[in-house]
C-alpha cells in the first residue's frame, strides 16, 4: 500500500475522533442538564455554552502560534505535542464532569482546543508534504468529510452510552479517542523518522518533490539499492516546501512555496499574505459562523426527534391512571403493551408512555405512608 496513504488514513481517523470529542457535550445536551442538577435553566445554558466559547475563542489568535510552532519545530513532532494536549485535556474535561466542576471543565477544553486546532496546521503540511499537486485536493477532500463522521458517531453513540450508563462514561469514551490519536501520532512520527532515515543514506534532505522517482520508490516502500536512489536523485531538483496555515479546518487556504527568501517563517510574515488569502479566510468565518452555531443548537432538536419520538396510540399502560415506577408504582408493575397485539412496547428510540392521569387512595396503594400530607391524590389531568 502507497505509504502516502497510510499516512492520509492516520490522519482521517486523527480528525475523525477529533470531533467526536469535540462535538460529544452538544449531543448529550438533556443528559448534561439532568447530571448537573443546577436550580436555574439559564444558569445552565450560559455554562454549557460556554463549553463550546473557551474552546473556540483563544484559537482565533492561538493558531497563529501553532502554525509558527510547525514551522519552528517539525510537523510531526507538533502533532505528536498537540496530540498531548488533547488527551490532556479531555482527561481534566472528564475529571471536571465526574465531579460536576464547570471551572475544571472550562480548563479541559481550553487545553482541548489548543491541541485540537493546531492539529489541523500539521495536518496541512503532513498532507500538503505527502502528496503532489493534482491530489492535494483529493486528500483534503477526504480528510475534512472523514472528520465529521465523528460528529455523526458522537451523536449517535454518546447519547446511548450516557443513557445506559452515565454521562461520565460518555466522556471518558472520548478521552479514549485521544489515547488513539496519540497512537495514530506516534505512527505517523515513525513513518517520517523510516523515510528520514532512508533519504540521508543517499544524502537528500527533506521534502524532495512526491513525484519524483525517488520519492515514489520510497512512498511504495521500495527498498531498492542506494545506486539506483542516487540516479533516481540526480535526475530531479530538490524543492523544499513550506506550509501555512490559519484556522482549523481551513485546508485549502495553504501557502506552499519553494523555501526562499520571500517564504512566510515568522508570524510577522502574516502580512506577506496576498488577498486570495483574505477572501478564502473571510468566507470561511462566515460559512463557520453559520454552521458551527447550529450544529450544536440542532444537538439537542435532533436528539429529541430521533431518541424522543412520541409512542405509538397503541401503546397505552395497563393502569393508566398509576405511575409506572418509584413508590407509587403497583406492586404487580404497570408496563406498557399495545392493545393490538398484547405486546411490550414502545421499544427503543421512544418516550416512555406516561400516565395521562393519577389516582392514588389508601385503599388502592398497599404501600401507602401514612406520614404522607394528603388522604388521597387524584388528579384528573396531569396535561401540562
Amino acid at each position: 500500500m502507497n505509504i502516502r496513504w497510510v499516512i492520509l488514513v492516520l490522519l482521517c481517523a486523527s480528525m475523525s475522533f477529533n470531533h467526536f470529542c469535540l462535538d460529544t457535550p452538544a449531543s448529550l445536551l438533556s443528559q448534561f442538564d439532568d447530571w448537573m442538577d443546577e436550580h436555574s435553566s439559564s444558569s445552565f445554558q450560559t455554562d454549557f455554552n460556554m463549553l463550546f466559547a473557551v474552546y473556540s475563542f483563544p484559537n482565533i489568535f492561538i493558531t497563529l502560534f501553532g502554525g509558527s510552532l510547525v514551522s519552528r519545530y517539525g510537523d510531526w513532532q507538533m502533532l505528536i505535542a498537540f496530540a498531548l494536549c488533547m488527551m490532556i485535556g479531555e482527561f481534566i474535561f472528564a475529571v471536571g464532569v465526574h465531579h460536576k466542576s464547570w471551572e475544571t471543565m472550562f480548563l479541559g477544553r481550553f487545553v482541548y482546543g489548543f491541541g485540537g486546532e493546531n492539529m489541523y496546521t500539521s495536518k496541512s503540511v503532513l498532507i500538503t508534504r505527502w502528496f503532489p499537486e493534482n491530489q492535494l485536493a483529493l486528500a483534503f477532500g477526504i480528510g475534512l468529510s472523514t472528520a465529521r463522521l465523528g460528529t455523526v458517531f458522537g451523536n449517535s453513540i454518546s447519547p446511548k452510552i450516557a443513557n445506559s450508563t452515565d454521562v461520565p462514561t460518555a466522556i471518558y469514551v472520548g478521552f479514549v479517542a485521544t489515547v488513539a490519536i496519540l497512537i495514530a501520532s506516534l505512527c505517523i512520527a515513525r513513518i517520517e523518522i523510516w523515510t528520514e532515515r532512508h533519504l540521508s543514506i543517499v544524502g537528500i534532505k527533506r521534502p524532495i518533490p512526491i513525484n519524483s522517482s525517488l520519492q515514489e520508490a520510497l512512498l511504495e516502500g521500495n527498498r531498492g539499492d542506494n545506486d539506483a536512489l542516487s540516479q533516481a536523485s540526480s535526475k530531479h531538483s530538490i524543492t523544499s516546501h513550506r506550509t501555512t496555515s490559519v484556522g482549523s479546518e481551513v485546508d485549502i487556504i495553504i501557502q506552499h512555496a519553494s523555501s526562499d527568501k520571500t517564504s512566510p517563517k515568522n508570524i510577522g510574515d502574516i502580512i506577506r499574505l496576498n488577498m486570495l488569502f483574505w477572501l478564502l479566510a473571510g468566507t470561511v468565518l462566515f460559512i463557520y459562523g453559520c454552521v458551527v452555531p447550529y450544529n450544536v443548537a440542532a444537538s439537542g432538536i435532533l436528539l429529541e426527534r430521533n431518541f424522543f419520538r412520541d409512542p405509538p396510540g397503541a401503546c397505552q399502560l395497563i393502569l393508566p391512571n398509576q405511575c409506572t415506577s418509584g413508590i407509587l408504582e403497583p406492586m404487580t408493575g404497570n408496563p406498557s403493551l399495545d392493545i393490538d397485539t398484547g405486546e411490550a412496547c414502545p421499544g427503543s428510540y421512544y418516550a416512555a408512555v406516561l400516565p395521562s392521569s393519577l389516582n392514588i387512595t389508601r385503599d388502592n396503594t398497599p404501600q401507602w405512608d401514612t406520614s404522607w400530607e394528603l388522604e388521597a391524590y387524584v388528579y384528573e389531568s396531569l396535561d401540562a
